[in-house]
């Protein structure tokens, strides 16, 4: 594999649940939309002060890691 760099990583992790109905199983949406939530790499040496643990990070931001159909 090539070198990467990255500007952000995937840190921590969260529990889901959710239901599909029969409806949701047969229907045309055939696409499960997920979102991760993810914070910048900190740039210099005193932007590290500023990082956040996932549970402060995700705070009022639980809504987005909940799967839909497209």
């Amino acid at each position: 594999m090539p070198e990467q760099n990255f500007d952000s990583w995937i840190n921590g992790g969260a529990t889901i649940s959710f239901k599909l109905s029969e409806n949701d199983v047969y229907s045309d949406k055939n696409t499960l939309v997920l979102y991760v939530l993810e914070e910048p790499v900190p740039v210099k040496l005193g932007d590290a002060g500023n990082y956040q643990t996932p549970d402060v990070f995700q705070n009022g931001k639980t809504f987005l890691i909940k799967p839909y159909l497209e």
